[in-house]
């Protein structure tokens, strides 16, 4: 199991490094939740460009304050759809209300790669 991260990030190991540490390396995973309090702008391109996620069927993620980074998350969103995955749902995350111009902030994405 990977350890919850707090901001900022304090690096415990890597995606990789837990997966080869706990034999699943070549492992097919089911799930990986990740949410990581905006780290996930950092981290989501590098595990695509590693390939790390080829055998991940299903991620979630909470992306945090989205209006205000929009671009690096249509960044994000590309390169998972590039690697295959897609979106399957997606809900905004109530305990943050909308802001004054009626947008949500934070929101849960679920991304899957057909089969």
């Amino acid at each position: 199991m990977i350890n919850h991260f707090d901001p900022p990030c304090k690096r415990e190991t890597t995606f990789e490094e837990a997966l080869k540490n706990n034999g699943h390396e070549n492992a097919d995973i089911a799930y990986v939740k990740l949410d990581v309090e905006k780290n996930e702008m950092s981290l989501l391109p590098a595990w695509i460009e590693s390939g790390v996620l080829r055998r991940v069927a299903q991620i979630g993620v909470e992306f945090h304050r989205v209006p205000n980074f929009i671009g690096s998350y249509a960044d994000i969103i590309k390169a998972l759809y590039k690697d295959g995955f897609r979106i399957i749902s997606w809900d905004p995350n109530l305990h943050f209300p909308a802001g004054k111009q009626g947008y949500f902030s934070f929101f849960e994405v679920l991304f899957r790669r057909p089969k």
